[in-house]
């Protein structure tokens, strides 16, 4: 029996052991069919990252800031349960470019790790696209909206024109942390909530405070669209008394302090041009209020200390 296994088995092997040239053709097949596999894979990859790129084209765009940066040393700041901006638009002067935008917005880093996305930077606020003003809100850790539309991908919601929103009204844009993370919220001229999206963090501390006027861009040359906004005393929830405080006062306009203990206007430009006076700039201390502050077109300040410190002088010395 295994005088005759023996050389069947051989038989076998020798049967499907194709001739060389058959070989070399069949080695060929295969690598053409991986180079195909290839091709294939290279062209689906771009195809992907294109339509990424078409959702998130205004997260792409060329940018012009006015920015307030808000200090965030202090703990009762830091772990806030909430914060909250009251912005004002007198105009909705509309941009030309289809992807263009100007914009107010609060803005927060819920993380300190590394670009891109480590920050964790969440913003609500009001936008002017080429259709007008409308409310939205952007997240990089990722939102479930509960209002409008989605938009920047997963990342972020929009309301149509006409939603909450209109010109010639404040209103109060609000970053506030629940169980399931942290939501974005808007309230209308009658103080009514809206819960515009959930996102998804469960960050207990911010790491960076913004209450800045923004231009977006994606056609050239820059059309410097004009923008209008003000922005009116950030606050912070504290837990005790269960109520909404102030920003703490600057105790120091001293740059390069380490933790930095104060709150600055100051602007920048994506293209390293100076947009300030000539395009973009802020004009504190709006009807004698240090917390009242305009940036956009018009605006001649381009770096301001915010909430300077108190000084009080002895009465000698008065």
């Amino acid at each position: 029996m295994q005088l005759c296994k023996s050389p069947r088995r051989r038989l076998i092997l020798v049967n499907i052991r194709k001739p060389r040239p058959q070989r070399r053709l069949a080695r060929a097949y295969r690598k053409g069919k991986f180079l195909m596999w290839t091709v294939k894979r290279f062209f689906t990859a771009i195809v992907i990252t294109v339509t990424l790129l078409l959702t998130t084209q205004s997260a792409f765009a060329n940018n012009d800031y006015v920015i307030g940066d808000l200090r965030v040393d202090l703990p009762q700041v830091r772990n806030a349960g909430a914060y909250d901006l009251l912005l004002y638009t007198p105009l909705d002067t509309r941009p030309s470019g289809s992807g263009d935008f100007t914009t107010a917005w609060l803005g927060l880093y819920l993380a300190n790790g590394p670009n891109p996305g480590g920050k964790q930077f969440s913003q609500v606020g009001l936008i002017v696209r080429p259709d007008g003003l409308r409310w939205f809100m952007f997240a990089e850790p990722g939102v479930t909206c509960h209002r409008g539309t989605a938009n920047y991908g997963t990342l972020g919601c929009q309301g149509s024109v006409g939603d909450i929103v209109a010109t010639g009204n404040y209103y109060r844009v609000e970053l506030r942390r629940v169980s399931s993370g942290w939501h974005a919220m808007i309230y209308d001229t009658y103080s009514n909530p809206y819960v515009l999206a959930t996102i998804n963090s469960t960050s207990g501390e911010i790491f960076r405070a913004q209450a800045t006027t923004e231009q977006g861009y994606s056609s050239s040359p820059n059309p410097y669209t004009p923008a209008y906004y003000y922005h009116y005393h950030p606050r912070y929830y504290v837990s005790a008394p269960y109520n909404y405080a102030q920003w703490p006062q600057s105790e120091t306009g001293i740059t390069g302090v380490a933790p930095k203990r104060y709150s600055e206007i100051w602007t920048w430009a994506s293209s390293q041009v100076n947009i300030c006076p000539t395009h973009y700039g802020a004009n504190p201390n709006v009807a004698g209020d240090e917390r009242f502050w305009f940036a956009g077109t018009g605006g001649i300040v381009c770096n301001h200390l915010l909430f300077p410190p108190k000084v009080f002088l002895p009465l000698i010395q008065r």
